[in-house]
């Protein structure tokens, strides 16, 4: 086999990861951290200091699409080691498993207290909620807001799979680079061409779709570039962190400077930092950083990250003026929210996964 043939099998083999990815649930903490940081400033007699904080809230999202790109494109990638092909309604089933019982949960229960009349929704807000196209609603009801993200979730599980069950893995890369390479043509023609609002910019698919697919090729490129001399070398320096924080504060500090420069270039340069970090999380994780992601502790607030995110927004909420907004009774209640929903709710669905999986076989 020629030079460029093994290039192009290493290229396209799955990452060399455990099933169980090392410091994905901890990078999983950091990102639901971030969220909460962001949303903190909302709670009921927040300290003024927090609304420097809110902008995190995006970086945290961000976080969770780039995790979300690699590893669901790093579960395709096995499957198709494993069996030579993918199947689609395994796929479906088991994100149906995953993503649907925690939400579904939560939009029921807020539409049962609308239906009660403790609560107030907009006209539309629930359609939206159920159908998961939050993220192109305009000024939804706090309640539901946060939703949005999971609409891009959800548009991104129907478009990638397909596309590399269709077109396979080499084409697939090629569309992942183009989305990556024209996204910010695209939000630059959004934000002067058609003057989109501030939300649109960071929540149509069309305008963050490089999130996803910067994750997508971390985990198409994760064996090539960790067999790469020059890339060892640059992780194992100061000026990896140096670098790849640079990447991220600068790339999101550019919304205080600029926020069209922000959302059109500042985004895929904060995206590319982040990527970084979480490459260096995966591959150094029993040492410094990837050592702490990995710690119980954090692990199991990753674990959690998802219910967490679901019922924060419920109370890290400004248009609910009372007590269980107020800071930290707020936090504490989401947590318990979170906990009830992971173990009564999340967790029995996840373990009907493993019969959806490739020969049955458990993996994240």
């Amino acid at each position: 086999m020629n030079t460029d043939s093994q290039q192009s099998t290493v290229e396209f083999l799955a990452p060399k990861v455990p099933s169980r990815i090392p410091s994905l649930d901890g990078l999983r903490a950091v990102s639901i951290a971030l969220v909460i940081a962001g949303h903190s400033a909302d709670s009921l007699n927040a300290p003024h200091f927090l609304n420097y904080f809110s902008h995190l809230g995006n970086l945290g999202v961000r976080c969770f699409f780039i995790i979300s790109g690699f590893l669901i494109t790093t579960l395709l990638l096995k499957e198709h080691e494993k069996t030579g092909g993918i199947s689609m309604r395994g796929f479906y089933t088991r994100r149906a498993l995953r993503i649907f019982p925690p939400s579904l949960t939560y939009i029921g229960i807020i539409a049962a207290c609308y239906a009660l009349g403790w609560i107030t929704l907009k006209p539309g807000d629930l359609a939206h909620a159920l159908t998961y196209t939050m993220n192109y609603r305009y000024n939804p009801a706090h309640w539901f807001r946060h939703l949005w993200s999971l609409s891009v979730e959800e548009q991104f599980y129907l478009l990638w799979p397909g596309l590399l069950w269709l077109a396979g893995r080499r084409r697939g890369m090629k569309a992942a680079w183009v989305v990556v390479i024209a996204d910010p043509a695209i939000r630059a023609i959004l934000w002067f061409g058609f003057h989109a609002s501030d939300s649109a910019m960071t929540k149509h698919f069309e305008a963050i779709a490089d999130t996803l697919a910067t994750g997508c090729l971390l985990s198409m490129n994760f064996n090539r570039i960790g067999a790469t001399r020059w890339y060892q070398r640059f992780q194992s320096s100061r000026l990896f962190w140096i670098v790849s924080l640079g990447l991220v504060l600068g790339g999101d500090g550019l919304y205080a400077v600029n926020p069209a420069c922000f959302y059109v270039i500042g985004q895929s340069v904060a995206n590319l930092g982040t990527a970084l970090c979480i490459d260096w999380s995966i591959r150094n994780f029993g040492r410094g950083v990837g050592h702490v992601l990995n710690w119980r502790p954090i692990v199991y607030i990753g674990v959690l990250s998802y219910s967490l995110y679901l019922w924060q927004n419920a109370f890290l909420n400004p248009d609910w003026n009372a007590w269980p907004t107020k800071l930290p009774t707020n936090i504490l209640l989401a947590s318990g929210m979170a906990i009830a929903s992971y173990y009564l709710v999340e967790k029995p669905f996840l373990r009907l996964k493993r019969f959806a999986m490739p020969g049955n076989r458990k993996t994240v």
